[in-house]
């Protein structure tokens, strides 16, 4: 079998050596408040992005009838980059544990929209179906 040095072509450049306090990444591209772009969503209406410190805190709202269900706060489980030259984050994922079920986000950011997907399965519940859903928010503006 055949090693993997690189998934990308710019990940293949040799990264210098990181200096005492330049490695972790620049958090701020990802912080804010975003809105989903489908107003008519049923899935997450909302996701705050904020640090403490050097970790990512999420924080996922729920669109259900007049009222948004706080999801409550989570660290995110992993942030990353664009590429190994990079130090702006650009991704992260995280996980929810919601009543009977568990909740994957695999989160981007594209063309100034940051892109959820949720991979939904049933915690304790193996019969129950799995779900996957992607929606995209823009950086709400004025709050």
């Amino acid at each position: 079998m055949k090693s993997v040095k690189h998934v990308k072509a710019e990940d293949a450049v040799e990264a210098p050596a990181a200096k005492s306090g330049e490695g972790s990444l620049d958090l701020s591209p990802l912080l804010g408040d975003w809105v989903n772009t489908n107003a008519a969503s049923q899935g997450v209406a909302r996701v705050v992005l904020t640090a403490n410190g050097e970790k990512l805190i999420v924080r996922m709202f729920e669109a259900s009838g007049s009222s948004r269900r706080d999801w409550g706060s989570v660290e995110a489980d992993g942030v990353y980059a664009a590429s190994v030259t990079s130090r702006l984050a650009s991704a992260f994922s995280a996980t929810y544990g919601l009543e009977s079920k568990e909740a994957r986000l695999l989160v981007n950011l594209s063309l100034g929209l940051l892109i959820v997907a949720i991979c939904t399965t049933a915690g304790d519940a193996p019969k129950r179906p799995e779900s996957f859903s992607r929606e995209f928010y823009r950086r709400e503006t004025g709050r």
